[in-house]
């Protein structure tokens, strides 16, 4: 072609036509300088890019050579020195997206041939050695992923422990279900509480008997804490409600199978940064674990992982509450406090470094305003960001109020779960069950409960489970619903995948706020 150069760089030498050369002479000198600045840094980043292609090259061929030499060039995995073969491949082959930045040893190696066996290790190898490994090979192999085998190799070893301060294993179970539920209060004087205390302290006389079998038999489960545990102090001034218990009622978290609570909300701080400290050292005291506050920012960011199904989970929490008032602060670097996420640049830090070291991530988030049926454009925007930085499920509450859910960029957003045990009136509420599974996406589904009369239930009525499904799907978007309460991204028309659609108006509900506004102890939702 006219006025094209050819390149050859094993010859380094140029080749033109003749009429080419006079082409390129009449150009004016800046174009002629341009040309040969474009030529140059093509030659230059050709040289640059074989000099790396050789180094990696050569370094897979020491790599090769290592192994040949020791081993002979025919790898026998299968003999009395195939676990010494293997571990060899695995620490000279396995790349950081195998590894997962972990620093894995001869000794790590080794841990997995003892734990999982002579095949668990080879099988590991071969496939490292023929390049057709991938993340999954690990829970191929032993039935665990990379994140768990390594805080399990930890803790046996007391090795790197502070990597396993903030790393529960529950019990034994072949439950592989996190339980979430809304606004639980204990807070002395407070409705639900005098009704405990009236009942001689029965939980049964508040929940039913198989809700808290189901949240005792949950592999997690994990509550908001919407109250202080106080023994004596100053509350706020000024605050319209303040919410605290004496830290013996700690206990009722226990017996209703509670493991983690987030303390992201606008009730954690209503005896100060002093009310903080005593909840947190509580719930220690009880063996609850806790997130979205600490004694400082850095443990208020802090999140908190559970082994469930082989995996490695992440719960982390924040609060957008209040908005427009200020009685709870944020933790500072030396001040107690909760993990706001008005702006959201701290939070997505925490999900994304929480994302990096487990499998999967899920949010609990204090958002939007009492009294409202539905999400607002501000929850949606940072529904995205937290969606972005990697966050697998969205869990929310505040509205005393259950709201419906939605896909926001692929990821489940339950919007409120409402009130789980905090109001006087009639409430739809639910426990969001999510479900590790063997790969694949979080599954998500909701099991319908109520609260009336002070008393939390599961419904169980066909016509009463009919009508809760159809309230939700109701105030969702985008969603479809099955029998057994299972949530789905719903695209197009009905077609029978689901037995619920967001988008029917079953009741033709398109209030965006209770009748009752912002009175958490009035009549709800079923109206």
């Amino acid at each position: 072609m006219k006025g094209t150069f050819y390149l050859n760089l094993d010859k380094k030498s140029f080749f033109y036509h003749e009429y080419d050369i006079i082409w390129f002479m009449k150009m004016t000198k800046n174009m002629r300088i341009l040309i040969c600045v474009i030529v140059l840094l093509v030659i230059l980043s050709a040289a640059l890019f074989g000099s790396e292609y050789r180094e990696r090259m050569s370094e897979k061929q020491a790599r090769q050579e290592k192994i040949e030499n020791q081993y002979g060039k025919t790898l026998h995995l299968d003999d009395e020195t195939g676990v010494s073969k293997a571990v060899l491949i695995m620490i000279e082959e396995a790349d950081h997206s195998l590894t997962g930045d972990y620093p894995l040893d001869e000794a790590f190696y080794y841990w997995i041939a003892a734990q999982f066996g002579h095949d668990a290790i080879v099988d590991l190898a071969y496939s490292v050695h023929q390049g057709i490994a991938t993340e999954k090979i690990w829970r191929e192999c032993t039935g665990e992923s990379i994140h768990t085998l390594y805080a399990e190799y930890c803790k046996e070893k007391s090795f790197a422990t502070y990597t396993t301060g903030n790393v529960t294993w529950p019990q034994a179970t072949d439950n592989s279900t996190i339980s979430v539920v809304g606004d639980l209060c204990f807070s002395n004087g407070w409705y639900t509480q005098n009704m405990l205390e009236e009942n001689g302290g029965a939980l049964t006389s508040v929940f039913s008997a198989d809700l808290i079998s189901t949240l005792n038999q949950s592999a997690v489960t994990w509550a908001n804490n919407e109250f202080v545990y106080a023994d004596g102090g100053t509350p706020l001034e000024g605050k319209d409600y303040i919410f605290a218990t004496e830290p013996k009622n700690v206990a009722n978290l226990n017996a209703l199978g509670i493991d983690i609570v987030s303390l992201a909300n606008n009730h954690a701080y209503d005896y100060g940064a002093d009310g903080v400290l005593s909840s947190m050292k509580t719930l220690r005291n009880a063996g609850i674990r806790y997130v979205g506050a600490g004694k400082d920012i850095k443990e208020a960011m802090q999140p908190q992982y559970f082994i469930v199904g082989g995996k490695k989970i992440a719960l982390v929490a924040a609060t957008q509450v209040e908005i427009s008032l200020n009685y709870t602060k944020e933790a500072t670097e030396d001040r107690a406090g909760v993990l706001k996420t008005l702006d959201p640049e701290k939070f997505v830090r925490v999900i994304q470094e929480a994302k990096e070291n487990s499998d999967y991530v899920i949010a609990y988030v204090h958002w939007g305003w009492e009294g409202r049926l539905r999400a607002d454009e501000a929850q949606m925007e940072l529904a995205r960001a937290f969606a972005k930085a990697g966050a697998d499920v969205i869990v929310g509450n505040h509205s005393h109020r259950m709201q419906g859910a939605t896909y926001v960029d692929g990821v489940p957003v339950i919007w409120s779960l409402g009130n789980f045990w905090l109001s006087t009136g009639s409430l739809y509420t639910a426990v969001a069950q999510i479900t590790v599974p063997k790969s694949g996406a979080l599954e998500v589904s909701v099991l319908p409960c109520k609260q009336s009369n002070l008393y939390t239930s599961v419904l169980k009525d066909d016509n009463q489970r009919k009508a809760f499904y159809e309230y939700f799907a109701d105030l969702s978007y985008a969603i479809g619903i099955k029998e057994d309460g299972t949530l789905g991204f719903r695209t197009g028309e009905p077609d029978g995948s689901f037995a619920y659609y967001s988008g029917r108006e079953y009741a033709k509900r398109t209030a965006s706020i209770d009748l009752d506004g912002n009175a958490i102890d009035g009549v709800g939702n079923l109206r």
